[in-house]
């Protein structure tokens, strides 16, 4: 199944490139089609509709897409990553876990760093 079905996981900051990742949605709507007939299966992995609250709740959303990037790069060849970069931050997750470490510079003051 592997050389016959190709799973793109698609990675940028979710809502400020939202234009971007719509246009490859409608491209992938135009290739899937022509790859079908070809033999081919192609899946784009988008994880805007796929972060639960819950997940997100618990500061989970990264460990959600690393799981995802790991399950393309095992189930299909490469090329099978998709990265829209652009000069816009949009969100930054927190930490899942917090080091107890770095939890007590967090408590820190100014002074006492």
């Amino acid at each position: 199944m592997r050389d016959r079905y190709i799973r793109f996981f698609i990675s940028s900051t979710f809502a400020d490139m939202k234009r971007e990742r719509d246009f490859l949605q409608e491209v992938f709507k135009g290739i899937v089609p022509v790859y079908q007939k070809r033999g081919w299966q192609i899946e784009t992995v988008d994880l805007r509709w796929g972060i639960s609250t819950e997940a997100g709740y618990h500061n989970k959303t990264m460990q959600v897409c690393e799981q995802e990037l790991l399950r393309c790069q095992q189930l299909s060849p490469k090329p099978n990553f998709i990265v829209l970069i652009g000069e816009r931050y949009g969100w930054t997750p927190l930490l899942e876990k917090v080091t107890a470490m770095d939890y007590a510079l967090l408590k820190m003051t100014d002074e006492e760093k």
